[in-house]
């Protein structure tokens, strides 16, 4: 993805935006749930009807881990904003400014989805991904966010700020980007 951005928008190898914390609780559909995970068992998983309360259980975990996670910017997977030294005066300080983009690109890259086999006994699968974000009021005002299941179709989720760029701009780009990604598959 960088040599396409660095193409056609002159970022450089230096560029960095990643702006990002995150809390990564893991979850788990095996019964009983192996030590460390989180169960994601729903009252509809096979044997396991009517346990609605194991469900709002699971939710009330992640929520705790992600209090406790979040709690303090130590020990977080976060990319440029450890270097910051006072968050709320950094965003802050973005408000009413130019924007420093156009746009953002935003890559999950490629999940490991199934075996490929479709089996309905496997525990989960996934055919398809979509990861859709909207733009912030500091980042660039259009959003495209990508997603790959392996051995599956490629998902963007192209995403506009409201009032700042037209809804025929972004059918624009929308089209264009349609036509150049229909161009490079038939390629």
């Amino acid at each position: 993805m960088r040599r396409l951005a660095v193409a056609h928008s002159g970022v450089t190898d230096d560029t960095i935006g990643v702006y990002v914390s995150a809390a990564k609780p893991i979850f788990s559909c095996e019964n009983p749930t192996p030590r460390g995970y989180i169960s994601c068992c729903s009252p509809s998983s096979p044997g396991l009807e009517g346990s609605d309360e194991q469900l709002w259980d699971s939710a009330r975990e992640t929520r705790q881990y992600i209090a406790t996670a979040t709690n303090s910017p130590a020990d977080q997977d976060i990319g440029a904003l450890k270097l910051i030294r006072d968050f709320q005066k950094y965003f802050t300080g973005l408000l009413g400014g130019k924007r420093q983009s156009a746009f953002l690109l935003t890559n999950l890259g490629v999940v490991e989805g199934t075996s490929g086999d479709r089996d309905l006994t496997a525990k989960a699968t996934l055919s398809k991904l979509f990861f859709a974000n909207m733009p912030s009021m500091y980042d660039g005002p259009l959003l495209l966010a990508m997603a790959t299941v392996k051995g599956g179709d490629m998902t963007l989720c192209l995403g506009s700020e409201r009032g700042v760029i037209s809804e025929d701009h972004v059918n624009i780009i929308r089209n264009n980007l349609e036509h150049r990604l229909r161009s490079i598959a038939n390629e």
